[in-house]
């Protein structure tokens, strides 16, 4: 991924004080307000720790790029955070969606921590550039391939992921089992 995001993001010039502007505590504090005043029925606990959620995105943020000095070191460190919080908000999306379709529940703190994240991976978007974002948006999108096949795995359907059999002389500590990926089981 490395490599690709040099490519991507060759001519898009970004500083750390330009990180430091995008996450400036001012407008996070207006944009985390927003959010919690939308949440009617959550907890002065819940809302509490949904604060504390955005302030450590916010700071994590942050000190991912702190001490970067070279400026290609900074556009990948820039595309692996924003890789990180696309896929947490991945990972939330599926649960919210999968729990309104089989149960009929809307899981609000998992809405909540989705609509923060998205208010963190904005503001990444113009650092990161709109072609890095294209080919972040492809790869996180694109069926698992030939490295996941290299690895041990075959593909079944799309996304889903089985494990090949194993042989008689893999230790049991080892064996991965069987993955499921937006919440079809695999079969194989």
């Amino acid at each position: 991924m490395q490599t690709i995001a040099k490519q991507v993001i060759q001519s898009h010039e970004v500083r750390v004080e330009d990180v430091h502007r995008a996450f400036s505590e001012a407008a996070f504090r207006d944009v985390v307000q927003q959010v919690l005043d939308r949440w009617e029925t959550g907890t002065p606990e819940q809302r509490a720790e949904l604060a504390n959620y955005a302030h450590e995105l916010r700071e994590g943020a942050i000190r991912a790029v702190a001490d970067v000095l070279d400026v290609d070191d900074l556009r990948t460190a820039l595309c692996h955070l924003y890789i990180k919080l696309k896929c947490e908000w991945i990972v939330l999306n599926n649960q919210i969606n999968y729990s309104l379709l089989c149960r009929g529940v809307a899981l609000e703190v998992e809405m909540y921590r989705a609509a923060l994240l998205a208010q963190h991976l904005a503001p990444l978007e113009p650092l990161v550039g709109s072609e890095a974002i294209d080919s972040i948006a492809a790869f996180l999108a694109a069926p698992i391939g030939a490295s996941a096949r290299a690895a041990g795995f075959r593909g079944i359907g799309v996304g889903l992921l089985a494990p090949r059999p194993y042989a008689a002389s893999a230790r049991p500590d080892k064996r991965l089992g069987r993955l499921s990926c937006y919440g079809a089981s695999a079969r194989g």
